[in-house]
Parts: C-alpha cells; structure tokens; sequence
C-alpha cells in the first residue's frame, strides 16, 4: 500500500510540473532553470550521500542522455499541441510500449486482461490523436512528437528501474542522476542558445526552479517505488498521471477539456491497470 500511495503522489507531482512547463513562455528557460535546480541538489547530495555502486555508472550514464533527449522532445511538444492532447498520448504510449517490447522480444505473451489493457490503450491513444480543441484535423506534428516523448519515457524508465536495483543506495541513485542529467541538458542548451541561455527572467526562473523541485521529489520518489515493486507496476501506477493532468490543464490552462478528451484519458488510464 505504501508503494502506491508513494507513486500516486509522484504522478501528481508529474502532472503539476509538466503544467508548469506547459504555461512557461519559454519553455527552453524553463528546463535550464529546472536543470539548476537538480545540479544544485545534485552537488550538495554527491558530497553528503554515499556513491551509488559502480555497477549503476552505465545506467546513469545513459539515463542522463535519455532524459535530456525527453526534455528537449516535451519542450517541443509543448510548442506545438494542447497539454491535454500531449501529455495522456506521451504518458499513455510508455505502459504499451514496455508490454509489446516484452511480447516481441522476450516472448512474454500477454493474458487476457493484458489483451484487452492493450486495446483500450490503443483506442485511447487514437481518440487523442483525432481530438483537437482548437484544429478540426490531428495535430501531427504535437502527436508525432508525444509519441516520441513516451518512447523516451519508456526507454529511461527500463533503464532506470535496472540501474536503481544495482546502486545498493535509491538516494545515492538519485542525487548522482539529477547532477549527470542536469548537466547534460545545461550543455546542451548552451550550445543552443549559447551566452543567452542564461539571460534572466524573474518569473521563468521563479517557475523553473519550483518545477525542479517538484520534478526532483517526483522522480525521487519513483526511483523508490522501483526499488520495492515490479517495474511494470510502478510505470502503469505512474501513468495515473494523466487523470490529474487533465484536471490541471482544464482547471489552470484554461484549455477545453471536452467529453471526448475525458472519455479517451479514462481508456487510456483503464488500459494501464489492466496491462499490470
């Protein structure tokens, strides 16, 4: 019971920062912002926090590339669709994608319930693609690029939840994380933007540095409950997710949520107990 009620406070943090970022004018200011706040907490916890074991460096290392890679897809994402659109087909595709590479891969074949998690995520997922508030056709390109972003998420999640069981320390895990992917993503967005990539605006950086924490406890938290439960079950809990980022994008973006939108999250978030 601690496990789950341990995620679904992580899901809701998820959903709140994702907003966060969603409402930022500039979302790339946003990230570096937020990538200060986990090199900052990723300094002081490297000082005072034993080293994960030596068996995790791979996965941290490769980790760190990974969420640099989801935060530049989701900066895009958010620039080009609806949060309400974007973040339950981002969120949604990573339980579908961990249950199919199982199928195909390790011929893990699903059960019944499995089967039919798998059609209602699907048939989620396509009512998303075919919702647009504010378009009368699919926003390919806000669906293309969520689509990417849950590969990104499926891809960090797996190795994550490896490297976190071979640390022999959650927190020492996390602090080293938050400092490899926060520098990746400052340097990156150095070479992007070069000097002015940390030109100072109040009310961005206020934005940004409180999403980095809400984003650091989140994931921390996530990294426990991989410690503790099946990889699976932990991912399709988190997904929930998607249940209090369309509460949060209707009630504090203002965008119109529409029966079909709440029908298609409702598959989606119903496809991902079943999968478990």
């Amino acid at each position: 019971m601690s496990v789950v009620i341990v995620v679904l406070v992580a899901a809701l943090l998820h959903a709140t920062w994702s907003a966060l970022a969603k409402s930022t004018s500039d979302r790339l200011a946003g990230f570096v912002a937020m990538s200060t706040v986990s090199v900052a907490l990723g300094a002081v916890g490297v000082a005072v926090v034993p080293s994960p074991d030596p068996r995790s460096y791979p996965y941290l290392a490769l980790s760190g590339v990974l969420h640099v890679v989801y935060m530049l897809l989701m900066t895009w994402s958010y620039r080009v669709g609806d949060f309400n659109q974007v973040y339950p087909l981002a969120r949604g595709t990573s339980p579908l994608l961990v249950t199919l590479f199982g199928l195909f891969f390790l011929h893990e074949v699903p059960g019944r319930g499995q089967l039919l998690g798998i059609l209602l995520v699907c048939a989620g997922l396509l009512a998303l693609v075919f919702t647009g508030a504010r378009r009368p056709a699919p926003a390919w390109p806000a669906v293309v690029s969520a689509v990417a972003t849950g590969v990104a998420i499926t891809s960090y999640t797996v190795v994550d939840g490896l490297g976190v069981r071979g640390a022999d320390t959650v927190l020492g895990y996390v602090v080293w994380l938050q400092l490899t992917m926060g520098l990746g993503f400052l340097v990156v967005a150095a070479g992007v933007r070069g000097r002015r990539v940390l030109s100072f605006d109040r009310r961005i950086w206020l934005r940004g540095l409180g999403g980095g924490l809400i984003a650091t406890t989140g994931y921390g938290l996530v990294l426990w409950a991989q410690s503790q439960a099946a990889l699976g079950t932990v991912a399709a809990l988190r997904e929930t997710s998607i249940v209090f980022g369309a509460v949060i994008g209707a009630a504090l973006l203002h965008e119109p949520l529409g029966r079909q939108r709440v029908v298609a999250s409702a598959l989606v978030v119903a496809g991902v107990v079943l999968i478990v």
